[in-house]
């Protein structure tokens, strides 16, 4: 189980780091290269000795995105110029051939997010989003594309760009129609998700909506009955709710 018993090592790395910075509130210092660097690579390895030890390593990836967020946070504890060196130190690992492919979109997303959230430049924070845009579906299937493509939108809703929210709404729509089995309930998750659109571009609402609903209508000549269903019932939802809240 090492790279579990690595993880928890690497928590409590974190957790050590953290207590310091309120120890010593007057003379805060951080070394990166001996105390960060080690943690920002912990998952730079695909060389796996045993099944056992990649089974553990497997396990901890999944929450990858969550815990380098909480090393920026860490960092961030540290004041606004340790943030700079460490998103300096972010973009050497992406930049680096031999190690960029440790860092998929989703990752890079995490953190370019837990970045800005920090006090990151914003028009470096939306270059490096529009940078992960360019790839992020490479080689992937629709479903995957869609919650990509899904995640990447939240983001710039987030950053309050709507109109690179927008775009990404549309290329869900089209992904959308390339449903890989007739009982597809895809189209339900990004209906739920149109209320954070609609609230941040509510003089569109109607106008989303009855696009949403053609799409709807189209949705029968690919999948059965059910899922239409479904997909319309949560449009009524979104429809509903915003009825209310207008009230």
């Amino acid at each position: 189980h090492i790279g579990i018993v690595k993880f928890e090592q690497a928590i409590c790395s974190l957790a050590r780091i953290w207590g310091d910075s309120w120890k010593n509130k007057d003379d805060k210092k951080l070394q990166l290269d001996n105390q960060i660097l080690p943690l920002l690579s912990l998952f730079n390895n695909e060389s796996y000795k045993t099944s056992e030890e990649r089974i553990s390593w497997f396990l901890v990836k999944d929450i990858r995105g969550e815990f380098y967020e909480l090393l920026v946070q860490t960092v961030a504890q540290y004041g606004s110029e340790e943030i700079e060196s460490l998103r300096l130190l972010f973009e050497k690992e992406w930049n680096n051939s031999e190690t960029s492919n440790f860092w998929p979109s989703e990752i890079r997303r995490h953190v370019i997010i837990a970045l800005w959230l920090a006090g990151v430049n914003r028009s470096w924070v939306i270059e490096k989003l529009n940078e992960i845009e360019v790839s992020m579906i490479n080689g992937k299937n629709i479903f995957e594309c869609i919650e990509e493509s899904q995640k990447q939108a939240e983001a710039f809703i987030l950053l309050h760009e709507k109109e690179a929210a927008n775009d990404l709404l549309n290329q869900i729509l089209r992904l959308s129609f390339g449903v890989g089995f007739r009982k597809d309930y895809q189209l339900d998750s990004w209906i739920e998700w149109l209320n954070s659109i609609n609230n941040i571009e509510s003089d569109k609402t109607a106008e989303r909506i009855e696009y949403f609903a053609q799409a709807i209508t189209k949705l029968s000549e690919v999948a059965d009955d059910g899922s239409m269903r479904s997909a319309a019932k949560e449009l009524l939802a979104v429809t509903f709710k915003g009825g209310q809240e207008k009230l």
